[in-house]
């Protein structure tokens, strides 16, 4: 790979990744209290769902993994009494996960994801391990809204507002 396309290939990703960081901040904004903060060059999120995924934190440069970074985010959530989960892409820091691992947090490197209109993307180049099925019926949509409830530790606020087979 030519350094031109290396530096293509990383914009790409982290155009991804803040759009992914974005998705999370409007949803949050969007709940009661909800709020959204640059905290120490990480962008938080904050709602008052006790879903890890919904409070989060994302970080996009290798930099801004160290103590005083993520101190910062854990100041920012522990008054707010909710669980919360940092979004690091492997794309953009490949040792994401060894800088990561001191401070006490683990990896999970599966999350789902769903595209309520529109057709699927085009499967990204080098992804052999992503998939992108689409929903198109009540059953896989049944199937889908109660891995997400289970996966995810939604509560039953939280399940309500997945889209119901009438959303198709």
């Amino acid at each position: 790979m030519t350094a031109e396309q290396e530096t293509t290939e990383h914009s790409t990703f982290l155009a991804l990744a803040r759009a992914a960081a974005d998705g999370f901040r409007v949803l949050s904004m969007s709940a009661d209290g909800g709020s959204s903060d640059d905290i120490g060059g990480a962008i938080c999120w904050y709602s008052t769902s006790y879903v890890p995924v919904f409070n989060g934190a994302s970080i996009l440069d290798p930099d801004l993994i160290n103590h005083t970074t993520l101190s910062a985010v854990e100041s920012y959530f522990k008054p707010r009494g909710r669980p919360f989960s940092v979004m690091i892409l492997d794309a953009l820091i490949p040792d994401a996960r060894r800088r990561i691992l001191p401070y006490g947090y683990f990896e999970y490197d599966a999350m789902p994801a769903m595209w309520l209109t529109g057709e699927p993307a085009d499967q990204p180049p080098g992804s052999s391990d992503l998939w992108i099925p689409q929903v198109t019926s009540p059953v896989p949509l049944a199937a889908f809204r109660l891995l997400l409830r289970g996966l995810l530790h939604l509560t039953l606020t939280n399940w309500n507002v997945l889209p119901r087979p009438d959303a198709l």
